[in-house]
């Protein structure tokens, strides 16, 4: 995902696409992460353990990073980017929640500005 930021600006410009384009990318993306963040908790209210999302999440980053890598070559890159953005909503906050169990008091802090970092 960091990745995107730092190379997407030269791949947009490269096939010849806006600024606007550009911009229009980025907002994909959040919705992406968003709906992602939306069906984690659909999925948890369902009865899914943190495994079961993680490993969603794991093999849904996979899937988006080929199609991101076979698709490189055109504006079309930005779809399975969005299925990376939606696998990280889904999959971040369990990370965090896990790395974190002997911090319980800064559980949602932590995924806050981690969430917020990977904005900027």
């Amino acid at each position: 995902m960091f990745s995107y930021y730092a190379l997407a600006p030269f791949m947009f410009q490269r096939l010849g696409m806006s600024e606007l384009l550009y911009g229009l990318g980025g907002v994909l993306l959040a919705v992406g992460s968003s709906l992602g963040a939306w069906t984690n908790r659909r999925l948890i209210l369902a009865g899914w353990k943190t495994n079961r999302v993680m490993t969603l999440g794991v093999m849904l980053t996979l899937g988006g990073g080929i199609g991101v890598q076979l698709t490189q070559h055109s504006a079309w890159f930005v779809l399975p980017m969005i299925v990376v953005v939606f696998a990280f909503g889904l999959a971040i906050p369990h990370a965090l929640g896990e790395a974190l169990t002997a911090y319980k008091d800064r559980l949602g802090s932590s995924s806050s500005t981690t969430m917020r970092s990977t904005r900027v």
